[in-house]
């Protein structure tokens, strides 16, 4: 029974982990996404510095190692992004196909017991209200 149970579980949270590890996997794509579009527009800015350098007879040559460095890592990121957009959904996750048994018979007994309880707790407030009203009357 208590591994009957574990499959169950395991079956109604398989969906939960893969929506968490799924929506994970988007965020990385989102941040990925990001992250290339700064370099590509940090690249632009880069090359139009580069170009008014070169007519200022500034020395290119750090800038195009940098531009080029900068050209590598926005294909890595390339390289990373591909790698998070591969991610195919089967199928959806669905609901078991075993019942979930309630304990009925459980809960009516336990029902009982604390009703039983709070029965016995009003009935001796009610005297005790009783008896402190005739109490405060006699003084």
């Amino acid at each position: 029974a208590f591994m009957h149970a574990a499959v169950i579980r395991q079956v109604i949270d398989y969906p939960l982990v893969l929506r968490e590890r799924i929506d994970r996997l988007v965020s990385e794509k989102n941040n990925i996404s990001s992250e290339i579009m700064s370099e590509i527009i940090l690249i632009k800015d880069l090359a139009a510095g580069m170009k008014s350098l070169k007519t200022a007879e500034g020395n290119a040559g750090d800038e195009k190692n940098f531009i080029l460095k900068l050209k590598s890592e926005i294909d890595s990121l390339k390289r990373d992004f591909s790698h998070v957009t591969g991610i195919i959904v089967k199928e959806p996750p669905t609901a078991s196909l075993l019942p979930i048994k309630y304990k009925a018979k459980r809960n009516a007994v336990l029902a009982g017991v604390v009703g039983f309880f709070f029965l016995i707790f009003l009935a001796f407030f009610i005297e005790y209200i009783k008896n402190a009203s005739r109490h405060s009357k006699k003084q």
